[in-house]
């Protein structure tokens, strides 16, 4: 298979953490709640993390991109 990228980023004026599959001209994120990753203490909820890249790497070799959910969106604004 062709290689991908996965990045990272947390967000501080939202505190959310995005997650990003990309591979040449294509690209998947996903954001949620940076608290969600990590336990009390601080340390790093690792499974959760992966559950969440799984998804998102699924979603993305079932060809779902940014641009494709954008597309989606706006149909169904268009049709409603």
């Amino acid at each position: 298979g062709d290689s991908f990228f996965i990045d990272s980023h947390i967000d501080r004026s939202s505190n959310e953490l995005v997650l990003a599959i990309r591979q040449k001209s294509l690209y998947l994120s996903t954001a949620s709640n940076v608290g969600r990753f990590f336990d009390s203490k601080g340390y790093l909820l690792i499974d959760t993390l992966y559950e969440e890249l799984t998804k998102l790497l699924q979603d993305f070799e079932n060809g779902l991109t940014d641009t494709a959910k954008k597309v989606a969106r706006l149909r169904r604004k268009k049709n409603a």
